[in-house]
């Protein structure tokens, strides 16, 4: 298993921990795409299990996939009636989404705890939850970092993210031909 593998397995399972204790609380579900309005940059080492997948779609859909790319209209260009094309293969922040998190949003201030705001509307407040149903979105970030790191080798940029939607043309435009 690669070290990416092992972080979406992680991360997947912190997932389950929390639908397990808390899944009456949680509007995630097939078809739930309101996390899935923004424009990603990744690091390489996420862009390869995605290029793999986008890339054994049907023609029929990389056609479509390619026509979602090239516009720069709102949403992920993954996204098809709702539906991710490479959830398998989707990135930490999307195995990530929806999930209670907690963040710091500057050197000097407390961490805070933030959730989609599908989730958890009153019934149990995130100050209440258990630390091991909350994400460290710092120590995610670390972990992700590294495992970047160490699949982009000695003397490569390692802090470089790729906008998805760029890496969608680039590999859809060598699929076509």
């Amino acid at each position: 298993m690669s070290n990416i593998e092992a972080l979406h397995d992680k991360v997947d399972a912190f997932f389950g921990r929390v639908r397990d204790q808390y899944g009456a609380h949680l509007s995630c579900q097939a078809g739930c795409s309101a996390c899935c309005d923004r424009t990603l940059s990744l690091f390489p080492v996420e862009l390869v299990p995605i290029r793999a997948t986008v890339l054994e779609l049907p023609t029929e859909v990389r056609q479509r996939l390619r026509q979602r790319a090239a516009s720069e209209g709102p949403g992920c260009p993954l996204l098809e009636e709702g539906q991710c094309l490479v959830y398998e293969a989707r990135p930490v922040i999307c195995r990530s989404h929806g999930a209670p998190v907690q963040v710091v949003d500057g050197p000097d201030l407390e961490p805070r705890r933030d959730v989609c705001p599908l989730n958890f509307q009153g019934a149990v407040r995130l100050d209440q939850l258990d630390d091991e149903h909350v994400l460290d979105v710092e120590r995610l970030n670390v972990l992700l970092s590294l495992v970047n790191r160490m699949a982009v080798g000695e003397g490569a940029d390692v802090s470089e993210r790729i906008n998805l939607r760029e890496a969608l043309r680039e590999w859809l435009g060598e699929a076509s031909t």
